[in-house]
């Protein structure tokens, strides 16, 4: 009896033992860093400019082990590696193609070869990127033949803002015709963005003043001329 107790007793020590050792070794695991998550490029996000950069949330990895990141890039699902062992959580790839839909993902990994991956994420890009388009605006009276050089041209973006602000105080923007050559220069506005514009001018020789209003849309990268009559 004595004899079977005493067995009993140091298997029950061993077991013990290795139990504890199990659950230390268990619990001294290195665990692997936190999913990216918050992606920019929102999910299913449409219009993204063709020329984006991709950003994610900082992975934070348990045991502050380093870590990296590797991105997934594609027009089909599952994506490709296109990004390996970036030390940031953003990327920016070349420029896109325009009116696609793309997939694309990222994974953190830490120096212990453990990782966590996103799931895979998807978006559209809009229109192609060009240059914005330029407008030149020229003043003339009635008759169409005489130019006022000089002439203050204020522009708007919409029909509300112009019809707003009699006193043009609150334009997008303003310039002047040249007063040395008004024909062949007019006042020009630089680099505007894809959409319709609303146009008010003004001239004065310090007896007869004249006002006038016009419309014009802007393509991309094309300079649009303009022709205002004074009313």
């Amino acid at each position: 009896m004595g004899k079977n107790f005493k067995h009993l007793f140091m298997f029950v020590i061993l077991f013990t033992t290795l139990g504890f050792f199990y659950n230390c070794s268990d619990n001294n695991e290195n665990q692997p860093p936190a999913a990216p998550t918050n992606p920019s490029p929102a999910n299913n996000k449409d219009s993204v400019s063709p020329a984006v950069t991709f950003s994610w949330s900082a992975c934070i990895d348990p045991e502050n082990d380093s870590v990296k990141y590797d991105i997934y890039l594609g027009t089909s699902t599952p994506p490709v590696l296109v990004k390996s062992n970036s030390l940031l959580n953003s990327y920016t790839p070349d420029t896109l193609n325009a009116l696609t839909k793309y997939y694309w993902k990222v994974v953190a990994k830490d120096n212990k070869n453990n990782f966590a991956s996103s799931p895979i994420w998807s978006f559209k890009t809009g229109e192609p990127i060009l240059p914005p388009g330029d407008l030149d605006v020229f003043f003339c009276d009635a008759t169409g033949t005489n130019y006022f050089g000089g002439a203050d041209v204020y522009l708007y973006r919409s029909y509300s803002e112009r019809f707003n602000d009699n006193s043009r105080t609150n334009y997008f923007s303003k310039a002047s015709t040249d007063n040395t050559d008004p024909f062949h220069t007019g006042a020009i506005f630089y680099a505007l963005t894809y959409q319709k514009y609303y146009i008010a001018c003004s001239w004065s020789n310090g007896t007869v003043t004249f006002t006038g209003e016009g419309e014009c849309f802007v393509p991309k990268s094309q300079t649009t001329k303009l022709v205002i009559h004074a009313q």
